[in-house]
């Protein structure tokens, strides 16, 4: 009976100076960079996000965004500076990018706990840029219209061959 007193006094002793070190441990996240990723269309009075993959930053931590590059953005192009990180451990950000912006940008996602950072560039395509998209040049005919006379002409070759064979055949 003594050896299991003992026994409990000990671990009871062990739980009561484990708990403190439990409640200040630090939530583990992996080494390395943080993979940031940009979607939307970045042309001048666009709007375009700014995404941190999940597993970049603790959960219900919180990150902020920079923005960095020539011609500079303001900070106010950015809805939210500062967000919460969801419970997957990824965040993201909102641009709204100026109507007379040009340039590059670089979006820099940092961890205000870890100071994990990430970052991404943001390519504007101004209307007069060489990168601009080219206009429409005419009518857009439909896949099934162009597979249809592609079937036809081949039919054709093959109607015109065998027409030639048949004739051949007949002579000889």
């Amino acid at each position: 009976m003594p050896k299991k007193f003992i026994a409990i006094t000990a671990l009871a002793a062990l739980a009561i100076f484990a708990v403190p070190a439990a409640a200040s441990a630090v939530v583990y996240v992996p080494g390395g960079g943080v993979t940031v990723t940009v979607t939307g269309e970045p042309t001048p009075g666009g709007t375009v996000t700014v995404t941190a993959e999940p597993g970049s930053f603790p959960d219900d931590s919180s990150a902020k965004i920079t923005l960095s590059g020539a011609p500079k953005l303001s900070m106010g192009a950015v809805k939210a500076p500062t967000a919460t990180v969801n419970d997957a451990g990824a965040v993201s950000f909102t641009v709204v990018l100026p109507a007379t912006a040009v340039g590059s940008q670089t979006a820099t996602v940092t961890g205000a706990q870890t100071a994990r950072a990430g970052s991404a560039a943001i390519t504007l395509i101004g209307a007069d840029s060489s990168t601009a998209r080219l206009a429409s040049a005419g009518y857009a005919a439909p896949s099934a219209l162009i597979w249809g006379g592609a079937a036809a002409l081949l039919l054709g070759l093959a109607l015109a061959t065998a027409s030639v064979v048949k004739r051949r055949r007949v002579t000889a």
